[in-house]
């Protein structure tokens, strides 16, 4: 089953979801945006656990275009995430800022009055 918005499948059997972050945009904060779509593996046909990726994937499509750059940041790692960004983490700016590879941190809006390094290691220590 395909979204009318084109952002999602459930392929038959409820076997897996691919979510399709590439039809939104073409590239997100400088970075290819086919680099995000993912496939999501199914769990004994039970489709539940698909519905945190849905609801993020759509509530991006809606923000990217209208919302505030806080909130754009905000629904790219909860979609990035599957849908499970917790409240305290979307709280935390700088966190946000900082999960972003390098480039996209200098070039996303909500990020540019952080000084965030250009680091890969030890960003879970944050």
């Amino acid at each position: 089953m395909i979204s009318p918005t084109g952002l999602w499948e459930i392929l038959p059997g409820a076997k897996g979801i691919n979510v399709w972050f590439s039809n939104i945009t073409d590239t997100i904060w400088g970075e290819d945006a086919t680099g995000f779509d993912y496939y999501l593996n199914g769990r004994s046909g039970d489709m539940r656990h698909f519905d945190s990726a849905i609801e993020s994937v759509e509530h991006f499509a809606k923000v990217f275009h209208n919302g505030d750059p806080d909130t754009v940041l905000i629904a790219f790692h909860n979609y990035s995430m599957s849908g499970t960004l917790s409240a305290e983490r979307a709280a935390d700016k700088q966190w946000l800022c900082y999960e972003l590879d390098c480039p996209m941190n200098k070039i996303a809006e909500a990020c540019r009055d952080l000084n965030v390094p250009c680091a890969v290691e030890g960003r879970e220590e944050l």
